[in-house]
């Protein structure tokens, strides 16, 4: 399969986006990439060694508030897609989520408890947990409006090239500025820095996304009656094989990513023998070689990525990541020189892979629309950022909570040989193992750069009556039925296997729809209490299995979700059972090569 670009061809969308909302749109990525660089690299170091929050008790808080990501981010997508109002569909959510974002980071970073107290754990929960409410409020929408700003590959490589860009200089600002603090103005307590901080990255942040607002034009939403049905949308999604592709390179890239930066200064501290009152400039060093690296190269890797294609870049940068994490686990103490060296090399492949997924997942979108006949950009953006936001949460969650069951002590000058290699274990071997895993799984992407261009130009003849065959699948695609499309709406409110003891033997789905919503909501109360009782109290460190169970018990509760909207459809299937022919033949369809 070739991954060079195509040949222009004017039958596609090729309009070249304006400037000013390039900028307009890319300008937010900065104080939102500062801002994110502080929550995953100085927050877990701020709320354990300054505020003495257990470690294990950190992971609880990360993985209770990223659990609900489970269950909102897909309301949110459905909502941003289905929305209607004077104003667009994207518009005042993101408007929403950003104030809401603005107000809870700022009070997360400076807290108004004493340290040690009861009331740290809780002021974590309520801030923390908000603030990633707010930003699915705000994200998912604003990324679906990134998505459909155009339907050109290029122009969407260039798009994100540029909020990559912007990202990438927020990321370095908000690295930079504690060691710019300590080393200028001799402000070494991390507390008194986010004080100075986390003011200017908020008004910059509230700012930045006001002018998105009012400068980037919306697409028109096509014209609904009613609010289309949530499951059979979602089985739709996991049926789109190349979003399978990517959604699972994701998953694997997002485990450890979090990992880096937030072990990076217990790394330096108790790995390489920093000095506690150097620990912040030397932080800063590492991650501004992180990313200063990933932004000095970018203009090449997308130099690249017009000429090689997306699927090919995207695979050198990932053997580079495993070639440049998995050499970190030589250094000891001392090595700061040799840290340094290997952290450039892991920075040379930092942003690309990200602003690579943004491009290709609009890529995607097309080719749904092409077997569907329906846009849903926030849908997609919504589902593409569940797992791997459990797999953050996961990753980050149980590595904090790893340094406390291995016996971390906060403020000592030396911790114990299984913390120190535990350390190097979380920060060089698991980001190089799951790197690969991701390289090995994009091998079988199969939107090329060339098929896309093809996509668009069959959406087009699809959706002017014309029957088409599938360029990834070979099928072909009749004109769009509406009669045909409600009838098999309401067949995807159920499993093949429902569908085909149906088929059979007349079975009715409810039986297994009322099974399954019983076990997941049985499996989320027992979560619910056994986390109760793993953490007795708010202040001692209950270790690693807690976060284990809440991570379980979000799972649990979003099937839940899940089933419950599936019990009214199956009512009504036992009243009004569908024809086995129609539903032979939509399993049929299931069984093809594309699913």
């Amino acid at each position: 399969m070739s991954d060079s670009a195509p040949a222009r061809d004017p039958v596609v969308d090729h309009e070249r986006l304006p400037w000013a909302v390039v900028l307009a749109f890319s300008a937010r990525a900065f104080f939102g990439g500062a801002m994110a660089l502080l929550m995953s690299v100085y927050l877990g170091k701020f709320y354990i060694d300054t505020l003495l929050l257990p470690a294990g008790l950190l992971a609880v808080g990360l993985s209770v508030s990223r659990s609900f990501d489970a269950l909102t981010d897909p309301v949110m997508g459905y909502i941003s897609d289905y929305t209607r109002t004077r104003w667009g569909r994207r518009k005042p959510w993101i408007l929403l989520g950003v104030l809401g974002n603005a107000l809870t980071f700022y009070l997360l970073f400076v807290p108004r408890v004493d340290p040690a107290t009861s009331w740290v754990m809780i002021w974590f929960l309520a801030c923390y947990g908000a603030s990633f409410l707010f930003v699915t409020i705000s994200h998912i929408p604003r990324q679906a409006l990134g998505k459909e700003l155009t339907f050109d590959a290029l122009e969407r490589l260039r798009l994100f090239g540029v909020v990559t860009v912007f990202e990438a200089l927020g990321v370095l600002l908000g690295a930079a500025t504690p060691a710019v603090l300590a080393m200028g103005l001799g402000i070494h307590e991390l507390g008194e820095q986010m004080r100075l901080i986390a003011p200017v990255a908020v008004i910059g942040y509230a700012l930045t996304n006001l002018w998105l607002v009012y400068r980037v034009p919306e697409r028109p939403a096509p014209a609904r009656t009613r609010w289309p049905p949530l499951v059979p949308g979602i089985r739709k999604i996991f049926r789109n094989r190349p979003f399978r592709v990517l959604f699972t390179t994701k998953v694997l890239k997002a485990f450890p990513a979090a990992l880096p930066a937030a072990l990076a200064p217990f790394f330096l501290q108790y790995v390489l023998g920093v000095p506690q009152d150097k620990l912040l400039i030397w932080t800063g060093i590492l991650i501004l070689t992180y990313l200063g690296t990933g932004f000095a190269v970018l203009p090449i890797w997308i130099r690249l990525a017009r000429r090689w294609g997306k699927r090919k870049t995207f695979i050198v940068a990932s053997a580079i990541g495993v070639l440049g994490n998995g050499l970190t686990i030589l250094v000891g103490r001392g090595d700061l020189t040799l840290l340094i060296c290997f952290g450039a090399l892991v920075g040379i492949q930092l942003h690309v892979w990200v602003m690579l997924l943004r491009a290709m997942q609009a890529d995607v979108i097309d080719y749904d629309e092409l077997c569907t006949g329906e846009r849903r950009e926030a849908m997609y953006v919504s589902l593409w950022e569940i797992i791997p936001k459990f797999a953050v949460a996961t990753g980050t969650a149980l590595g904090m909570a790893t340094l406390g069951v291995v016996g971390y002590q906060p403020n000592v000058a030396l911790q114990e040989p299984a913390v120190v290699w535990s350390l190097r274990i979380m920060f060089a071997v698991f980001p190089a193992l799951f790197d690969a895993a991701a390289l090995l799984v994009m091998l079988l992407y199969p939107l090329s750069e060339t098929i896309h261009a093809r996509v668009r130009v069959l959406v087009a003849q699809r959706a002017a009556g014309e029957t088409v065959v599938d360029p990834i699948s070979g099928l072909t695609l009749s004109p769009q039925d509406e009669a045909a499309q409600a009838g098999a709406i309401r067949l995807d409110q159920f499993s093949r296997r429902e569908l085909t003891r149906f088929a059979s033997d007349g079975r009715s789905p409810r039986g297994s729809v009322i099974l399954w919503t019983s076990l997941s909501g049985a499996a989320a109360a027992a979560g619910a209490a056994l986390v109760f009782t793993l953490v007795p109290d708010i202040q001692t460190d209950p270790g690693p299995l807690p976060t284990l169970v809440i991570i379980a018990t979000g799972l649990a509760t979003t099937a839940m979700g899940f089933h419950l909207l599936r019990l009214r459809p199956a009512r009504e299937m036992s009243r009004e059972p569908v024809e086995r022919a129609r539903v032979e033949q939509h399993l049929a369809r299931l069984r093809t090569p594309s699913e």
